[in-house]
């Protein structure tokens, strides 16, 4: 029986059999294992490594911003936009549907309602803002621009020409100061928009003021109405310091004078009383008859019995049984018109 712990026995003749054939296989097995690691390696590189789209790579350029008069658009999701405003993109492309036509339009227009055309509403005005008053009448802006007339005791107001007419015959020479002073005050309230003129009557003749203005020409334009200035009233005061009284009384030339003047108010003093007689007897023109038919002549009344001028009368020093002056107060001046200032008021003899 073959020995199997010896050298040549069959046991180990089997082994080294068996031995020899194991090596090559073996072998094979390795390499083919390697093999497939470095290409699973591979793969898994090649797989990270790859790009995820098939877009081109991102160039970025700061010297040639690309074609001009080309729209540019970038996407604000793009890589691009975070880089650079100035990267070239693809131009917008033009709206690809037609214009409509001349007769499409026309049908459009056509077929559209009509709507009104309103105009703009006004703007409205500011709360802040005050609304502007009503003008006021014509007639309370005169009373307001001119102040009122106060002579001997009586007033106009509203007149913006006024005349004085002054008895200056003998008979007023103890109170013909008073009637100065009376004078000058009056018209020292005057304001500079009203005229004015003093006319005396005295000796059967009138003597008006002169014009200033003809003093410093040395020239006589006629008697006028004189403006109430400072300068032409110092000029006129001054003048009534050469007034003296001297003859009769006759008031009717010095009143024509006066109401050609046109004024709208007019102050008669005198201090006569009957026919308005002087030294050398009755005057007919100055009778009261022959005075109120003159004074209807020169002062009028309308329809709506209103005078061109108001006339106030101021009878002085002496009582007129005849009440002419009354008589022509109440006609062209009516109610409030005329006034009696006697001596025992003046305290003259």
């Amino acid at each position: 029986m073959p020995s199997t712990d010896g050298p040549g026995t069959p046991r180990r003749t089997a082994a080294r059999a068996t031995g020899a054939g194991i090596v090559p296989g073996a072998w094979a097995f390795s390499l083919a294992a390697h093999a497939s690691v470095v290409l699973l390696a591979f793969f898994i590189v090649w797989t990270v490594a790859a790009p995820r789209d098939d877009r081109p790579p991102v160039t970025v350029s700061f010297e040639d911003p690309g074609p001009a008069g080309v729209a540019l658009v970038t996407p604000p999701d793009s890589p691009a936009a975070a880089l650079s405003p100035d990267t070239p993109t693809a131009p917008v492309p033009p709206d690809a549907s037609p214009a409509p036509s001349l007769s499409d339009e026309v049908a459009r227009l056509t077929a559209a309602p009509l709507e009104p055309v309103l105009p703009d509403p006004a703007p409205p005005a500011p709360a802040s803002r005050p609304l502007a008053a009503p003008a006021p009448p014509a007639a309370l802006l005169a009373e307001r621009r001119l102040p009122e007339v106060r002579f001997a005791g009586l007033g106009a107001s509203n007149a913006e020409r006024i005349v004085y007419v002054v008895d200056a015959s003998g008979a007023m020479i103890s109170s013909f100061p008073i009637v100065r002073d009376e004078l000058r005050k009056s018209v020292s309230r005057l304001a500079p928009t009203q005229e004015f003129q003093v006319v005396f009557f005295r000796a059967g003749e009138a003597l008006a003021a002169p014009h200033p203005a003809d003093q410093l020409a040395n020239q006589a334009r006629g008697v006028r109405l004189i403006r109430a200035g400072k300068s032409n009233l110092s000029a006129v005061s001054a003048w009534l310091d050469t007034v003296q009284p001297e003859g009769r009384s006759a008031p009717a030339a010095a009143l024509e004078i006066a109401l050609s003047l046109r004024p709208d108010a007019v102050f008669l003093l005198s201090s006569r009383s009957g026919a308005f007689t002087g030294g050398g007897g009755a005057d007919p023109a100055s009778s009261p008859d022959a005075l109120l038919a003159l004074l209807e002549r020169l002062n009028p009344a309308n329809p709506s019995g209103r005078r061109p001028a108001v006339i106030k009368a101021i009878q002085f020093l002496n009582d007129d049984p005849s009440g002419t002056l009354r008589k022509i107060a109440e006609r062209h001046a009516g109610t409030g018109g005329y006034t009696f200032i006697s001596r025992q008021e003046l305290k003259v003899e």
